[in-house]
């Protein structure tokens, strides 16, 4: 990921925070934090005079007077929905054991135009792992029709409602009726195309409340056929 992607979506997002400084304006002694890690800095946020948040484009490192943590995006795995008056934003990360996850909170004080910054910062995590998750890499390995039933069912965050379109595409019987809609089928032997569906099937869907309550029933009752 480029220095460029993440300032985007930090611009989009915490940028517009009073406590965020850009980085033409930070004091050249905080690159002391990030340097042996060739980052690029985008910006600080300050939560006070002995602590402040780095962003860089590999990662945040979190600041606590002496001591700071560096926290990789490629190794946050799940970031939990603040709700109102929380201050700490909880994720989990990647552990070099499989059968280890270790959790981290992130202190986040500020407030910008009555809205708690910590929101935007969730909203700036989600964008840069999601951009992550969805690389090329993970979508090479799609061909055809056949292939985004496996991706659907190994890589995809939703696996629970797009699991029933992969059994659906992996059936030689409907896929052959899904051949037949009139659709180029020049297009359909392009790998481009298969690609182009598996990202907009694995965008993370924001369900309401009652959505995810009657999640299993939903899903349970998805019928793909005519």
């Amino acid at each position: 990921m480029t220095p460029d992607t993440v300032r985007r979506f930090a611009l989009k997002s915490i940028g517009n925070a009073d406590s965020f400084i850009a980085r033409s304006k930070l004091q050249l002694e905080m690159s002391s934090y990030v340097a042996e890690k060739k980052q690029t800095i985008i910006g600080v946020y300050v939560n006070g005079a002995d602590s402040h948040i780095i962003v860089s484009d590999k990662g945040l490192t979190v600041v606590y007077s002496q001591s700071s943590e560096f926290i990789p995006y490629e190794q946050i795995t799940h970031i939990t929905s603040p709700i109102d008056g929380e201050q700490d934003l909880d994720l989990l990360l990647e552990s070099d054991s499989l059968d280890d996850v270790l959790g981290s909170s992130i202190p986040i004080f500020g407030i910008t135009d009555g809205i708690p910054d910590i929101d935007e910062f969730y909203n700036f995590l989600l964008d840069v792992t999601e951009y992550l998750r969805i690389s090329p890499i993970n979508l090479r390995s799609i061909r055809n029709m056949k292939d985004l039933a496996v991706f659907l069912k190994t890589e995809c965050e939703w696996e629970e409602y797009t699991g029933a379109l992969a059994n659906y595409l992996e059936n030689d019987f409907h896929a052959e009726r899904f051949s037949r809609l009139k659709i180029d089928k020049e297009m359909l032997e392009k790998a481009d195309f298969w690609r182009a569906v598996a990202v907009i099937l694995d965008i993370p869907i924001r369900l309401p409340v009652e959505m995810v309550r009657d999640k299993d029933e939903w899903a349970n009752s998805a019928s793909f056929d005519e």
